[in-house]
């Protein structure tokens, strides 16, 4: 029933965002109803009487000039009074809301302004003060009462009310000030995006893109181009519309819009990175790793004294696979992969993450939260080092201080000593690159990433990154983007991460004034839709506009090949080797379109050239295979599978096509082997569906070499066995 309201509360914004001002009224009459502490200051009453005394004015016959405008400020106090329910009925019904309204703070705006100015004044005179030399206690109080109040602070703009002119007026004028510490002004901008979206303010939502277009400091403009992206409606009011479309004709606000775009998929990306990290990386780091963890500590391996005279290469060989993986993570990182996830998403579990407003703040060793960890350490260097040197995100510099200050105590005195040298943490990052716009936007979207994977109610939340929302660029509000080009640039950068999903979605989009769209229509076709015959449409038409497009013709031929039209693509890739004589692929690919149409002896001529010059090719191997199994020469053929199949590399349809071979030769004990290999490879060894799938795919080529449908049906059999 609770969440059933909840449900009825947010189809009437639905209908109010549609303009269905009486839909909206009659849907929220039942939810009153059911929860009369909803009802608070603006009445329901009010505006069904001012939408009557408009129908009736008009039902007279009285012509008013201003009915849109009225109806549009029906529209606004609709939205608002609902709004309002909704954040009061989460208040009363969600953990998160509940624990905002518990502690929000009861101030004015002044009193705020106050408080936050104070707290700059504040340091700048306990930094002069002769006791603060000698005794912190006064400094770490001033701190630990700032750092509550930013807390309270966070959780009061969170279940804000919709906003009224004065409100984003105040926070606009507080945020570009230079009077409150950016520290501060870095979490309500965090806290102002949080809490749009997941109740939209028209008026946050203006003041972020303001904040965003004026402000000096990087790190607060930044954060404000997320959260007004993030927070950003599907479906813009006509102003709303008017202010992006007036900010994305600035070409350097358009330029940060398409990086913000790109980061967003790395960012999202992280737990496939992670997977990527894990399985390639890892192994290699862990098997050469110098150190052993006992009961008393962290202790370094003994070295083997034999090792030198058995294998005196042994550490030259460990350090160069090291330094190889640490040099794929740091090109990794430096594209702009979120390289660390992995390892600090288990260390967000330390109290210091149960507040709210700590996964938005930006590192500093005076936190509250870590006030304790420095007690634990010899001294500041590490803290230092992590601040000024760290590749991570702010929230996982707090993991990482945190983490450490347990074990400290169990490290050797060298691995102390070492924690204040900037290169124990890895590939570090230069300081001029650290205040560029585009590395403090990542570190950002990093921490987002974390808060919405991490975070322990985060279920209670919107989540912006989920389900494709952070493909915020492609659609129609964005049309007027001054770099008219951006699409195609997006679809260049999906096609060579081979992100299919994120292509699919923007194709939609692209027009057909966007340079290479047909291009990237057919590649989506081709490579994500299986839609050969559309994808050949688009190719030919590429073509015949320009046929002198190489790249496109060898798709065009591709797209051949995959329906079937082998005739066309030999003509195509026989042209482009004409062109490109030395071009290996192209030369496969005819080759592979001869033995489809059986010209057995022309494939094999070209396939021993390159067989002779491209010896150790697994591609070249199982294509003459297949080819000489073609021309009935089986125990060339068998050999060349032999080869194929024993090399690390092979795949398991080398096993399929072994196994044809072998039976082809009637060695019928030899092709059952192969096959069962082929399906333990692909993970079905139970399971003859796949087996008779092949079989019935390549039943032409069975055929040709006398396999009768009796035959099938015995051989897969034997492969399932008797039992």
């Amino acid at each position: 029933m609770m969440t059933d309201i909840r449900q009825k509360i947010h189809e009437a914004i639905q209908q109010v965002e549609k303009g269905q001002l009486m839909e909206a009224l009659r849907m929220t009459q039942p939810v009153i109803s059911l929860e009369p502490y909803l009802v608070k200051g603006e009445q329901l009453e009010d505006i069904y009487e001012d939408y009557h005394r408009m129908l009736v004015y008009m039902r007279s016959g009285f012509v008013d000039p201003q009915r849109d405008k009225m109806y549009q400020d029906l529209l606004a106090r609709m939205y608002r009074l609902l709004i309002h329910y909704e954040i009061e009925w989460r208040c009363t019904h969600e953990n998160l809301f509940g624990e905002a309204r518990r502690r929000r703070l009861l101030m004015s705006h002044d009193e705020q302004r106050a408080v936050l100015e104070g707290f700059v004044s504040d340091v700048a005179l306990a930094s002069l003060d002769e006791w603060s030399t000698t005794d912190n206690n006064k400094t770490e109080e001033l701190y630990k009462r700032h750092q509550q109040f930013v807390s309270q602070l966070f959780y009061t703009l969170l279940i804000s009310r919709q906003w009224r002119t004065e409100d984003a007026d105040f926070y606009k004028t507080l945020l570009l000030s230079p009077t409150i510490d950016s520290n501060d002004a870095q979490v309500i901008t965090a806290a102002v995006m949080l809490a749009c979206i997941n109740e939209y303010d028209p008026l946050k939502f203006k003041m972020l893109t303001e904040v965003y277009c004026q402000s000096t400091d990087d790190h607060v403009r930044q954060r404000a181009l997320v959260g007004w992206v993030l927070s950003m409606r599907e479906h813009p009011t006509t102003e709303e519309q008017a202010l992006i479309d007036g900010m994305v004709s600035d070409e350097g606000i358009a330029r940060d819009l398409i990086d913000l775009q790109k980061q967003l998929l790395f960012t999202v990306s992280a737990e496939k990175d992670t997977e990527t990290i894990q399985r390639e990386i890892m192994p290699t780091l862990i098997k050469n790793n110098q150190f052993n963890i006992t009961r008393d500590g962290i202790v370094e391996k003994e070295e083997d004294p034999m090792q030198d005279i058995l294998d005196p290469d042994a550490d030259d060989r460990k350090m160069e696979e090291v330094e190889q993986m640490v040099r794929q993570m740091q090109q990794m990182q430096n594209a702009g992969s979120d390289v660390y996830f992995g390892g600090f998403s288990q260390m967000k579990r330390f109290s210091f993450f149960y507040d709210l407003s700590n996964w938005f703040t930006p590192y500093y060793i005076q936190h509250p939260g870590i006030a304790g960890v420095v007690d634990k350490l010899d001294s500041l260097a590490v803290l230092r080092n992590i601040a000024e040197n760290g590749p991570f995100c702010d929230s996982d510099k707090y993991s990482f201080t945190l983490a450490i200050s347990t074990i400290i105590k169990q490290l050797p005195d060298n691995i102390k000593e070492m924690m204040g040298n900037a290169d124990v943490l890895g590939p570090t990052i230069p300081q001029e690159t650290m205040g560029t716009p585009t590395y403090i936007r990542r570190m950002y979207l990093q921490d987002l990433y974390r808060f919405f994977k991490l975070f322990t109610l985060r279920n209670e939340l919107r989540n912006p990154l989920a389900n494709h929302g952070y493909l915020f660029l492609h659609d129609h509000r964005f049309d007027k983007m001054s770099i008219t080009s951006f699409r195609s640039e997006l679809a260049r950068f999906y096609y060579q991460r081979h992100d299919g999903v994120s292509l699919k979605t923007l194709v939609r989009y692209l027009s057909d004034d966007q340079k290479d769209a047909d291009y990237f229509r057919g590649l989506c076709a081709y490579y994500y839709q299986n839609d050969y015959p559309q994808a050949v449409r688009y190719f030919e038409k590429i073509v015949n506009e320009q046929p002198d497009n190489h790249k496109v013709m060898a798709m065009l031929a591709r797209c051949y090949m995959q329906g079937e039209n082998y005739d066309k693509a030999i003509n195509i890739f026989s042209k482009l080797l004409l062109l490109y004589p030395d071009n290996q692929q192209y030369e496969l690919n005819l080759c592979v379109a001869l033995c489809r149409i059986h010209s057995f002896d022309e494939a094999v001529e070209h396939l021993y050239r390159l067989h002779y010059e491209h010896g150790d090719d697994l591609n070249v191997q199982r294509i003459l295979a297949w080819a000489l199994m073609g021309q009935n020469r089986l125990g060339q053929a068998d050999e060349m599978y032999a080869q194929v199949t024993a090399n690390e590399h092979h795949e398991a349809v080398d096993y399929l096509n072994h196994g044809y071979c072998k039976w082809f030769e009637n060695a019928y004990d030899d092709a059952v082997a192969c096959f069962k290999n082929y399906l333990k490879e692909q993970k079905v060894s139970k399971d003859n569906t796949q087996l008779s799938k092949e079989f019935d795919a390549d039943r032409q080529t069975l055929y040709d070499h006398g396999i009768m449908p009796l035959d099938i049906t015995l051989m897969l059999d034997m492969v399932r066995g008797m039992d």
